[in-house]
Order: C-alpha cells, then sequence, then structure tokens
C-alpha cells in the first residue's frame, strides 16, 4: 500500500432499490411495482427484508423492469409489497495481517476499512487506528468471517457493522 493511503475498501455496486416486490414461497418470479429491474444483471443479489429477516438470492435474468427470476425459489414466507436492494457484490475477497493508520474521511467514506456489499469476504489480523472516522465500516454483507480485527483510537466509532448475514466475528475489539 502506498504510506499515504486513506483507507482499504472493497465495494460492490448498487443497482437499483426504488419500489416494491412481490415473491412468492417456492417461485422463482419476482414482481416489482414502480421498479426499474433493468438496471440489474444475472448474477446480482436480490436484498430483501422480509417477515423481520433479511434474505438474499441469486438473480437469473431479468425480463423488463417490472420482473425478473432467481436462481433458486424464494425459500421464504410469500412476500408482498415489501423495500428491496438489488446490488453486484464484491465476493471472495481478503485481506490479512496489516495495519491501516492515520485514514482520513474524505468523500464521505467512512472507514480505514471499508467494505460494502460484499460476499464470502474475509479479514484477518487487520488493526485500524487513528482513523478520523469510523475505523471499520461493514455494510450489506453475506457468508463473511472477521477474525482478530482491531479498531482504536479512531475519531469516531471503532466499528460500524450492518445489515449482515451469515457471518461470524472472532476476537474483534
Amino acid at each position: 500500500f502506498q504510506e499515504n493511503a486513506r483507507r482499504i475498501a472493497f465495494s460492490g455496486t448498487p443497482r437499483t432499490a426504488g419500489g416494491t416486490i412481490t415473491v412468492t414461497e417456492g417461485s422463482t418470479a419476482v414482481t416489482g411495482s414502480g421498479t426499474v429491474f433493468t438496471d440489474a444483471s444475472s448474477g446480482d443479489i436480490l436484498w430483501v427484508f422480509a417477515n423481520e429477516v433479511f434474505s438474499d438470492v441469486e438473480i437469473s435474468s431479468v425480463t423488463n423492469d417490472t420482473n425478473l427470476v432467481l436462481v433458486d425459489a424464494w425459500p421464504m414466507a410469500t412476500f408482498s409489497g415489501g423495500s428491496f436492494r438489488i446490488f453486484k457484490a464484491k465476493k471472495n475477497c481478503s485481506i490479512k495481517n496489516c495495519t491501516l493508520k492515520n485514514g482520513t474521511n474524505t468523500g464521505g467514506l467512512s472507514g480505514g476499512l471499508y467494505a460494502v456489499y460484499v460476499v464470502n469476504f474475509k479479514v484477518e489480523n487487520v488493526h485500524v487506528y487513528s482513523d478520523t472516522g469510523i475505523g471499520v465500516y461493514i455494510n450489506t454483507y453475506i457468508g463473511s468471517e472477521f477474525r482478530n480485527v482491531k479498531a482504536s483510537f479512531n475519531t469516531l466509532d471503532g466499528f460500524a457493522v450492518t445489515n449482515g448475514r451469515s457471518s461470524s466475528f472472532y476476537d474483534c475489539v
């Protein structure tokens, strides 16, 4: 890394989130209202907060702005009129054995270590300190693992972790 690097960022790409969707249990069809599914692509992730639980499924194909098809059948109870996100995930990334020091919060990005829209993200033996923002910022992550991650002496929070699913944290302080 460059000596003056401000942060390390792993970020997928948000595709669309406007409108509402309906998904039927056991079906691969998703119907939208006020949606623009054509901004999405095969392989993108449909992220839904349904029945008090986050669920994520992979998109097989997009038919038009209001219809798309999932790779696998919807595993939860029928969900109608709810909000969602679609994103292209940054997949299978890792960072290991490093220290991030004296980062500067610029451009609205928080976190010496910044990870958003990630799948199967592995972080091990990382220390973030003296950042002018949040030390470690992680949002919308699936199937990820964090081991021995430390965030200390940062201006804002040490960690800001939201919207995760099927992930584990070990010895993180």
